[in-house]
C-alpha cells in the first residue's frame, strides 16, 4: 500500500503539490526565514520552485502577505541560492 503524502499549496501560483516538493518558509522572531528540515514551529507558508513564483516571492513580496510579517534578507539570500542552483 502507498502511503499518502501531504498537500500544501505555493502562495504564488496557488498549484497544490506534495510537501516534499515545496520549500516551507516560517516566521521568526516577526521575520519570514527559510526552514529546511520542514519542523520549525509557528505558522509557515509553502512556494514551489518555479521561476515565476520565486520572482513574485521577492518583488511582491508573497511570503510576507500569506504570514502577516516582514520578509526579510534570509528569504532574499535563500531564493537567490536557489535560483542559481536551477541556472
Amino acid at each position: 500500500m502507498i502511503k499518502r503524502q501531504p498537500l500544501r499549496m505555493c502562495v504564488c501560483c496557488r498549484e497544490r503539490d506534495e510537501q516534499r516538493n515545496l520549500m516551507r518558509f516560517v516566521v521568526s522572531d516577526g521575520e519570514v526565514v527559510p526552514d529546511p528540515t520542514g519542523r520549525a514551529p509557528g505558522r509557515g507558508a509553502y512556494v514551489c520552485g518555479k521561476p515565476e513564483c520565486l520572482e513574485a516571492v521577492l518583488k511582491k513580496r508573497r511570503l510576507g502577505q500569506a504570514l502577516k510579517a516582514g520578509q526579510g534578507e534570509a528569504v532574499e539570500k535563500a531564493i537567490a541560492a536557489l535560483q542559481q542552483a536551477k541556472e
